[in-house]
């Protein structure tokens, strides 16, 4: 892929959470970064929102899952928080992102685990 004249390009905000953490102690570790994500953001249930976020990860087939599949792991975990806004704010942030194409054919809202929190720690060169 090359850039064309012009273009930009973002990193989402987890990636660049793990960045300069990565920088900084020169391991990469992108659940901290989701960690420093939510705290950074304020939002008000930060620990049921990565338990959640870590529970999703684990469950999720190739890291995707639907809000069905949310409301059923909140349901599991115990965990009441407002759905719409908890995926406005991980989409914001990068931990998750919407897959449109199933939406188109479904009708229901699909979402991916961003990939680099599958990634494991690892020592950077």
């Amino acid at each position: 892929m090359t850039l064309g004249v012009g273009e930009r390009y973002y990193l989402p905000k987890v990636v660049r959470s793990a960045v300069q953490a990565a920088k900084e102690t020169g391991e990469w570790s992108f659940i901290y970064a989701a960690g420093e994500c939510l705290k950074e953001s304020g939002v008000i249930d930060e620990g049921e929102v990565s338990l959640l976020l870590n529970a999703l990860r684990m469950a999720a087939p190739r890291g995707k899952f639907d809000v069905g599949d949310m409301q059923e792991t909140c349901s599991v975990l115990n965990i009441k928080i407002d759905m719409h806004d908890t995926i406005d704010f991980m989409v914001r942030c990068g931990l998750i992102s919407p897959c449109t194409q199933r939406s188109l054919y479904t009708g229901l809202a699909q979402y991916e685990v961003h990939p680099c929190l599958y990634w494991d720690s690892q020592h950077v060169s």
